[in-house]
């Protein structure tokens, strides 16, 4: 659904489904809060592999015009709280990150019940609360989740051509060291991508 007029947006939210969602998800939606003299417009996609939808995603969103300044990714099993996009943009806004997502929770069972982590490549494992960040912190990330992200769309005009997304399986690549395949998903791709071209992820914890 894309509704607009000629001023330029602030965000194009995108929203990334397989089909059925629950009502929950609608009703957080529904409440998500704009931030004050901001315009959403929204993209909805259906049915597609996650890596190819999220290049769908950045590709309309890099090409409408005017451009929408920020693209916010949100998957269909996320219910974000009606302030956390407020929270994101009033960051976003101090110029520190380029890329900012929520927080995101391990679920194993190593974890439960599920522990909110931050994967950096300088720690051992992933960056834990009270250990490594106090909950409410933005901190730095190397890799972070794609299901309620918020990134700036001018950056898609320096990670070269698509895909910025790309989703591997077993079958794609074979590490030359070990000999075996690497499975990778498609926001560690694309986080890859943009540590490349010197931009910066950011996770805020509070959200």
């Amino acid at each position: 659904v894309i509704i607009g007029n000629h001023r330029r947006p602030t965000f194009l939210i995108g929203f990334i489904t397989l089909g059925m969602v629950p009502i929950e998800w609608c009703v957080a939606m529904m409440r998500l809060q704009c931030p004050i003299n901001c315009r959403m417009e929204s993209l909805l996609v259906k049915g597609m592999e996650v890596g190819v939808a999220r290049n769908y995603l950045a590709e309309y969103a890099k090409n409408l015009r005017p451009r929408p300044e920020y693209l916010l990714t949100v998957g269909d099993d996320m219910l974000p709280s009606w302030n956390s996009l407020l929270i994101l943009y009033e960051e976003m806004r101090k110029g520190e990150f380029d890329v900012l997502s929520a927080l995101y929770y391990m679920k194993s069972d190593e974890y439960s019940p599920p522990m909110p982590v931050i994967a950096r490549e300088d720690i051992d494992g992933y960056v834990l609360p009270n250990v490594h960040f106090q909950v409410g912190e933005v901190i730095e990330a190397h890799v972070t989740g794609m299901d309620f992200t918020l990134i700036r769309t001018d950056i898609f005009d320096n990670l070269g051509p698509p895909p910025w997304f790309k989703t591997a399986d077993s079958k794609c690549i074979e590490n030359p060291e070990t000999k075996g395949l690497t499975i990778f998903t498609e926001d560690a791709f694309f986080c890859g991508k943009v540590r490349e071209k010197g931009y910066k992820i950011g996770v805020h914890s509070e959200v």
